[in-house]
C-alpha cells in the first residue's frame, strides 16, 4: 500500500513537471515513433567520477545510438535532477549533432552531482507516455551510483519499474567502471524485474561483452594480451569465398592502443576505402569490410601498456550441411551426402575440398573426403552435393559429423557440425529342413525362414516375403508359406516353407524381404537353404496280379485272358515309347577345344537300356566321358540346347565370359570355360582331325 502511495505521488509530480511544457521535445516524424522509442538516460553525475567512467560513457552512448536503425532515439542527461528528454529520428543528422554535444558535456566532467535514479525513471516514463511509445520501447540507464539508497526511495523506484512493465517497456542498465556495489545490486534487480539487459563495464571482458551484445557481433576472440607501449601483435585472418562482411573489433583501456587491418595484398585499409566502415570511441575500435576479397588478411594491434582484446567475425551465406536421409544400415556400404548452399540454394564450388570426420556411437573417428565430380556415388558433377561411399559403423545410434569445406587456392575453411543415425536393419535366416522320402503329390517341409533385427525377432506380414523354391533341374516348385506362432495382427517372425516336389533331389529355398523400416523402404535377401527330398511314385507289380489269379489259372481257363492283357500292355508300352521319342530331340552339335580340335560329336553319343528310350535328348557325363565339364548335363529341346550345371566342386563354370547359372541356354558358338580350359559348342562340323579324348586334368582355378 505504501509503495502504491509513493508511486502515485511520483506520478503527480511528473504531471506537474510536464504541465510547464519544458520536459520533453518530441520527434516530428510520426512514422518513426510508430517504430518504437529508445531512450538513453546518461548519468552525468556518475560520468564525472573518473576519466575512465567518462570514456566508457561516451563509448556506450555512441554504440547504443548506432545500434538503433529505425524509430526514435531520445537522449536524456541527468544527475541530481531529472533532465529533459529530446527525441530524434534514428540515423538522422540531428541525432548525430545531439550525440556530439552530449559527448562534449561528458568529456568535460564539469557537471558533478548526484544520481537521482527515481527522477530519471519518472522523467523517462513521462516522455514515453507523452510520445505514446509502443510496447517494446525501452530505456537504457548509463550510470554507476544511487543518490538515495533509502528503502522509501527504493520502493518508489520499484513502483515505477512496475509501471514500465505494465506498458511493455523494458529497463536496461549499463554500469560504469566506478559503479558502487549498492547501485549494481539494486539496479540489476530492477532490470531483471523489467525483463531488460544488464551490462557491467567494470572489466575489459565486461566491456567486450557489452559491445558485442549492442553491435550484435559474435566474433571469435583472437587477441587477449597486454602489450607494452609501442609493441605490436599480428593476427592472420583467413577469408573464404562468398563472405559478405568482415568485422574486426578491439576493446581497449585507453585511446593509446591502435588497430590496423591489411588486405590479402598487404595494403592497409584506410578511411578512404569505399568498402570500409569504422567505429571509433575511447574504448572501442571497429572496422567493417563489405564483401571482403577472399584470401589471407591480417590485423595489427599496437599496445599502450594495458590489456587489449580483439575479435574477428566473418559473415557468409555459404553453409555446409548433411543432406537429410533416413537412418543408414549399420555395418553396410552406405552413401553420405553433404550440401554446400548459398542462401539456401546448392552452389557449385570449383576448387573446393570437403571432408567429413565421422565419430561412431562408440567413439571411433574416421575422416573421409567427399566429391562433387559425378563419379562413384556422386550423382551429378557440380550440383553442390558432395558424396562419399563408406562403410557405416556397425554400432547403432547417432554418428557425429564434422564437415570442413576448404579450397585449393585459399587457406580459409568453413566448418559445420551435424549427425546421422545408423540402425540395425532386419536380416533373414534360412535353414534347411530334415527332408526325406515322400509320396508323389504330397507336401513336405523344405526350409524355415526367420526375421531378426540384431538380437531380437522381428515380426512381419507374410506379404513382405517373396519365397522361391527350385527343384534339382532348376524348375520352379509349387509351395506355400506358413506362419509359426502368428501374432494377433497377422504377423510372425518365423515361417515354414512347404512344397509339393515332382522330382527327387535337392530343393533350393531362396527368400527376399521387402519392408518399410525406420522411414525407408528396405529390401534384403538371405542365404539359400537346400533340403534333399526323395519322391516315390506308385508301381504296379505283375507278380501281384499273378498271385491274385493263381487259383483261377490252375485249370488253364484264364490263359487266353492273361495273354490278351499282356498283348495290350505291350502295345501301350510301344505307344508310350513312340510318343516319348517323338517329343525328344536327338543330340546334335560338336564341342571343340581352344586349338579347334574336336573333342566330342554329340550326335554319336549312344545310350542303352530304358534310359536310352526315355531320355534320348539328354547327355550327361556318364554317357559321354569326353564332355569337358564334370557334373554337366546337356538337354536338347525343340527350342534349343540347355546346359545344366551343378557346382558341387571347387570350380565354377563360365559361359561367354560370365559366371554360369544353374541353367544356361547354349547358342551356336557359345564358349565354355572350366578349370583353366576353354571349349566351344557349335552346330557346324569343322574339317579337322579328331583327337582322342583328353583325360580330365587336375582341378585348376576357373578362367576369369
Amino acid at each position: 500500500m505504501l509503495r502504491l502511495l509513493v508511486t502515485l505521488i511520483g506520478i503527480a509530480a511528473i504531471a506537474t513537471a510536464f504541465a510547464g511544457g519544458q520536459q520533453t521535445i518530441s520527434a516530428d516524424d510520426h512514422e518513426a515513433r510508430n517504430a518504437g522509442v529508445t531512450l538513453i538516460a546518461l548519468d552525468l553525475g556518475s560520468t564525472s567520477v573518473s576519466e575512465k567512467d567518462a570514456a566508457v560513457a561516451e563509448t556506450a552512448l555512441r554504440i547504443l545510438v548506432d545500434s538503433v536503425s529505425d524509430g526514435v532515439v531520445a537522449l536524456m542527461p541527468y544527475s541530481d535532477a531529472a533532465g529533459t528528454a529530446v527525441g530524434h529520428r534514428a540515423g538522422s543528422a540531428e541525432l548525430a549533432n545531439a550525440v556530439s554535444t552530449l559527448v562534449q558535456r561528458v568529456a568535460s566532467r564539469a557537471e558533478a552531482g548526484g544520481s537521482d535514479q527515481f527522477a530519471a525513471l519518472a522523467s523517462a516514463f513521462g516522455y514515453l507516455s507523452g510520445e505514446g511509445a509502443l510496447s517494446g520501447s525501452e530505456i537504457v540507464l548509463v550510470t554507476g551510483r544511487m543518490q538515495d539508497g533509502s528503502q522509501e526511495n527504493r520502493d518508489r523506484i520499484i513502483g515505477f519499474a512496475d509501471l514500465f512493465i505494465a506498458e511493455g517497456w523494458k529497463i536496461n542498465a549499463v554500469m560504469l567502471p566506478s559503479a558502487t556495489n549498492e547501485a549494481r545490486g539494486f539496479l540489476s534487480s530492477i532490470v531483471e524485474r523489467a525483463s531488460g539487459r544488464w551490462d557491467d563495464t567494470g572489466t575489459l571482458s565486461g566491456m567486450e561483452m557489452f559491445t558485442s551484445n549492442v553491435l550484435s557481433m559474435n566474433g571469435e576472440l583472437v587477441l587477449d594480451i597486454a602489450l607494452r607501449s609501442g609493441n605490436s601483435a599480428v593476427q592472420v585472418i583467413e577469408v573464404a569465398p562468398e563472405s559478405t562482411q568482415l568485422s574486426v573489433a578491439m576493446v581497449r583501456n585507453s585511446p593509446g592502443a591502435s588497430l590496423d587491418l591489411f588486405d590479402p595484398h598487404g595494403v592497409q585499409v584506410g578511411s578512404t576505402s569505399n568498402a570500409a566502415e569504422f567505429v571509433t570511441t575511447p574504448n572501442l575500435l571497429v572496422t567493417f569490410i563489405t564483401s571482403p576479397e577472399p584470401g589471407t588478411w591480417s590485423l595489427r594491434a599496437t599496445g599502450d601498456g594495458l590489456p587489449i582484446m580483439a575479435s574477428v567475425e566473418l559473415l557468409s551465406p555459404l553453409e555446409l550441411t548433411l543432406v537429410e536421409q533416413p537412418p543408414l544400415e549399420a555395418g553396410q556400404r552406405s552413401v553420405l551426402m553433404a550440401m554446400a548452399t548459398v542462401n539456401g540454394e546448392p552452389r557449385w564450388l570449383p576448387g573446393s575440398i570437403v571432408t567429413a570426420t565421422i565419430t561412431s556411437p562408440e567413439g571411433a573417428s574416421v575422416v573421409y573426403r567427399l566429391a562433387d565430380n559425378g563419379e562413384g556415388g556422386d550423382a551429378f558433377l557440380g550440383d553442390g552435393i558432395f558424396t562419399v561411399v563408406f562403410d557405416a559403423s556397425p554400432d547403432q545410434g547417432f554418428n557425429d559429423v564434422v564437415l570442413e569445406l576448404g579450397w585449393d587456392n585459399y587457406d580459409a575453411t568453413i566448418e559445420a557440425r551435424d549427425s546421422f543415425q545408423t540402425e540395425v536393419f532386419p536380416t533373414l535366416r534360412l535353414e534347411p529342413s530334415a527332408g526325406g522320402a515322400i509320396e508323389a503329390g504330397l507336401e513336405i517341409e523344405v526350409g524355415t525362414i526367420e526375421v531378426w533385427v540384431g538380437e531380437y525377432p522381428h515380426p512381419v506380414a507374410p506379404s513382405a516375403l517373396t519365397v522361391l523354391v527350385t527343384g534339382p533341374t532348376g524348375e520352379s516348385v509349387t509351395g506355400s508359406l506358413r506362419m509359426v506362432d502368428a501374432l494377433d495382427d497377422g504377423t510372425a517372425w518365423k515361417f515354414e516353407v512347404f512344397v509339393t516336389p515332382s522330382e527327387t533331389g535337392r530343393q533350393a529355398v531362396t527368400a527376399e524381404l521387402n519392408v518399410e523400416y525406420v522411414g525407408r523402404t528396405f529390401i534384403t535377401s538371405g542365404p539359400t537353404a537346400q533340403t534333399s527330398v526323395t519322391v516315390n511314385y506308385p508301381v504296379v507289380l505283375f507278380d501281384e496280379i499273378a498271385d491274385e489269379t493263381a487259383n483261377e489259372t490252375a485249370d488253364g481257363s484264364m490263359l487266353p485272358v492273361i495273354g490278351g492283357v499282356m498283348i495290350s500292355l505291350l502295345i501301350m508300352l510301344g505307344v508310350v515309347v513312340f510318343v516319348i521319342n517323338r517329343r525328344h530331340v536327338m543330340p546334335y552339335g560338336y564341342i571343340y577345344d581352344d586349338r579347334q580340335q574336336l573333342i566330342l560329336d554329340l550326335s554319336m553319343v549312344r545310350r542303352g537300356g530304358l534310359k536310352g528310350l526315355t531320355s534320348r535328348g539328354v547327355v550327361s557325363l556318364a554317357d559321354a566321358p569326353e564332355l569337358p565339364v564334370p557334373g554337366a548335363t546337356m538337354v536338347f529341346k525343340r527350342s534349343g540346347v540347355e546346359l545344366r550345371y551343378e557346382n558341387s566342386g571347387n570350380f565354377t563354370m563360365r559361359v561367354d565370359g560370365q559366371p554360369a547359372p544353374r541353367v544356361t541356354e547354349l547358342r551356336d558358338g557359345s564358349r565354355i570355360g572350366y578349370s583353366g580350359r576353354l571349349f566351344e559348342y557349335t552346330t557346324t562340323r569343322r574339317h579337322a582331325r579328331r583327337i582322342a579324348p583328353v583325360p580330365t586334368a587336375s582341378p585348376e582355378p576357373a578362367a576369369g
